[in-house]
């Protein structure tokens, strides 16, 4: 029988733009579902399976902006790596526009598993939304190539 991956990829991003631009880069490869949440609050009610998430499946892969209004990034990150579950072994990848080593630092310490820039064109937004999927979900190498 012929078993075919699906890979779940959280987006919390509070910028529609940059949701559009992941979105046409998960588009073009039909197994990674890109599921999306616009602030920290909606992230830890999609990661804790709370109402209105209750049938949301456990991401591969989430990608976290840092800077969002009311919560940043943060917490999202604290919850995940304290949850003591399956939770806490999920790749989180911060990609924000932030630039600052202290931030960089800060998510590292906090458990991030990588920490990208978010790039400022088109040919190179797919080119590291597509390098983050290769190097974080296993088996996606595989299936879309380096």
């Amino acid at each position: 029988m012929l078993t075919i991956t699906i890979w779940n990829v959280l987006m919390v991003e509070d910028n529609p733009g940059d949701v559009h631009l992941a979105k046409m880069c998960a588009e073009k490869r039909p197994r990674v579902v890109l599921h999306t949440v616009p602030n920290a609050v909606q992230a830890h009610q999609y990661l804790l399976r709370k109402s209105p998430f209750t049938q949301a499946p456990v991401p591969d892969l989430v990608l976290l902006d840092l800077h969002m209004p009311i919560y940043d990034g943060s917490p999202v990150l604290e919850t995940l790596r304290e949850s003591g579950s399956t939770l806490a072994t999920i790749p989180v990848v911060v990609f924000t526009s932030s630039r600052l080593l202290l931030d960089r630092a800060r998510c590292k310490q906090l458990g991030a598993t990588d920490y990208v820039n978010k790039p400022t064109d088109w040919p190179e937004w797919e080119a590291t939304i597509h390098q983050i999927l290769h190097k974080h979900l296993p088996g996606f190498a595989k299936e879309y190539g380096p």
